[in-house]
């Protein structure tokens, strides 16, 4: 949408995003099947083995080359859509980071075919993982995103390409939120907290989500990852996650019921 607003072509994009409210997860659901059928890999963002974060679609086009369309979901609380990355700790809390690892290491093993065709050992797996996810929900501090409900809550029809597709439409708001008052121009160093979407918190508020989410089964990936190392955005430095807790997205009332 980024590209689109500023009067870009939006190709070439090696990656593309989208975004759902937490009431279509069923929606999603059908429709990960339904793509997954069509020869399309499939893998959950945060490779949990539920639909909690959203999905990834991956279609490989060249050798080694490959187009992904992350589908995130958001939740409504305390009235912001919210998106609780939990599968990006932050790296300078030694705990959030070890436990998080952890729980990536459960979340593998439940995704293993072997362990899957294993009725009593899956049984045992899923409860303790179950037992540990809850942990990692109430202790891990990870950077989440806040939009407010009022840029979310209607929507207006264009298209692209000969496809319709449904934006904010208050298009030009929800980019000032997101991505900073110099919104539209093109900026390598841009980082997430020059917008004001991004704060800190734990993931206790999400676990009733997590806990229902619906199973998935992911596709078996393998992509070439000999890139250049490139910064990732979630790799923040002391000044700026001193920005995310001085965060302003949640009043002090709500933000109680957060904590």
């Amino acid at each position: 949408m980024l590209k689109y607003t500023r009067g870009q072509n939006i190709f070439p994009s090696s990656d593309i995003d989208f975004g759902i409210k937490s009431e279509d997860t069923k929606k999603l659901v059908l429709f990960s099947k339904y793509i997954k059928d069509q020869g399309y890999l499939v893998t959950t963002i945060g490779n949990t083995n539920v639909i909690f974060e959203g999905i990834t679609i991956v279609k490989k086009y060249n050798q080694d080359q490959y187009i992904t369309i992350d589908i995130y979901i958001y939740y409504d609380l305390y009235n912001h859509y919210c998106r609780p990355n939990s599968h990006k700790p932050i790296k300078q809390y030694y705990i959030s980071r070890n436990l998080f690892r952890i729980f990536n290491k459960f979340n593998i093993i439940n995704n293993l075919k072997y362990f899957r065709d294993m009725y009593i050992i899956g049984i045992i797996l899923k409860y303790l993982s179950c037992i540990y996810s809850k942990i990692y929900f109430r202790v891990a501090t990870t950077s989440q995103f806040a939009i407010p409900k009022n840029l979310l809550d209607s929507f207006k029809e264009v298209e692209i390409f000969g496809t319709i597709v449904f934006i904010p439409k208050n298009n030009i708001e929800y980019m000032r939120w997101r991505y900073g008052i110099k919104w539209k121009i093109p900026n390598k160093n841009w980082r997430l907290t020059d917008g004001k979407m991004l704060f800190l918190n734990n993931l206790k508020s999400y676990w009733s989500f997590y806990s229902s989410a619906p199973g998935f089964t992911n596709s078996k990936l393998s992509m070439n990852k000999n890139k250049t190392k490139i910064k990732s955005i979630f790799e923040f430095n002391e000044n700026e996650i001193e920005i995310m807790k001085k965060s302003k997205i949640i009043s002090k009332s709500i933000k109680d019921k957060f904590e």
